[in-house]
């Protein structure tokens, strides 16, 4: 459950990045050529061209966020229910909080 939430911290960090980098592009010169980096390589991309990539960029994010965030409401679930099963069993002899 842990690995699950920082991995959705990550990805929402990654996402506010792209973001901050679409808004970037909206202030920049129409006729100069936009960096954008593939992997560890830099291009020069249209701003129209650097757009698109980031806005694509940004869909897979939030794919990734959403299967994320369907996993950790599912080991969640898993989990309390577990829980409501021991507490059945062993009453308050047993102690589940972290």
């Amino acid at each position: 459950m842990h690995d699950v939430e920082d991995e959705i911290k990550t990805l929402q960090s990654q996402y506010e990045l792209l973001d901050d980098a679409a808004n970037e592009i909206i202030l920049a010169d129409d006729d100069e050529p936009v960096r954008f980096m593939f992997g560890e390589v830099f291009f020069e991309l249209t701003k129209d061209r650097a757009d698109e990539q980031l806005e694509t960029e940004k869909a897979k994010k939030e794919e990734e966020l959403e299967v994320l965030k369907t996993e950790l409401k599912t080991i969640t679930d898993t989990l309390a229910d577990l829980k409501s099963k021991l507490y059945g069993r062993f009453g308050k002899n047993i102690n589940l909080e972290e």
